[in-house]
């Protein structure tokens, strides 16, 4: 937590004092890190740190059309699952109120879900799992959200992200985790 309250210092830093060499418009790209603790999920994870990447593709004067790609990292709170990576395509329609520094955004996009379990004594030995197995999930994402920008460098991030994965053993059955995001991140 240390690490990521410092590199978060470091990013407002460099980002408030940095110049403004080119207007808002031109800046395509957005970099931005985040800590979500987890609300509710399927699998007993307590939350994770993520990192996005945005580029701005279409603008106009009511919106931005973004593609973006997440990486989260999760970590689990039981023995058997190890901790995972979500790794999340998507694309960002955001929306722009005039003279006002919050941007209200909506993403979906399609996410992937891997992480290895190991079963032990509390799940019994299954000889078709052997020592241990790779799990992979995939399936959709919603994620509404809203970033204040506190100059055109630098904006902070509030965001809810829903993810439904489908199980690729069992096709009935889904695993859904509902993530509350807060971050900070910089333009280029």
């Amino acid at each position: 937590m240390r690490k990521i309250t410092l590199v978060l210092a470091f990013v407002l830093s460099c980002s408030l004092f940095a110049q403004d060499a080119k207007s808002d418009s031109n800046k395509r790209f957005q970099i931005g890190l985040q800590f979500n603790p987890t609300i509710e999920n399927d699998l007993m994870y307590t939350g994770y740190f993520g990192a996005n990447v945005r580029y701005k593709f279409y603008q106009n004067e009511k919106i931005d059309l973004d593609f973006g790609f997440n990486v989260n990292y999760l970590d689990s709170e039981l023995e058997a699952f190890s901790d995972a990576f979500i790794f999340n395509p998507n694309l960002v329609v955001n929306f722009k109120i005039p003279n006002s520094k919050i941007k209200p955004y909506f993403s979906a996009g399609y996410a992937f879900y891997s992480a290895k379990f190991t079963p032990n004594y509390a799940f019994g030995y299954d000889p078709l799992i052997g020592k241990s197995a790779t799990i992979n999930y995939n399936g959709f994402s919603i994620n509404p959200g809203a970033r204040y920008h506190i100059n055109t460098n630098f904006y902070i991030d509030l965001n809810y992200n829903f993810l439904r994965f489908k199980d690729d053993y069992d096709v009935k059955s889904t695993i859904s985790f509902n993530l509350l995001g807060i971050g900070a991140g910089f333009k280029l």
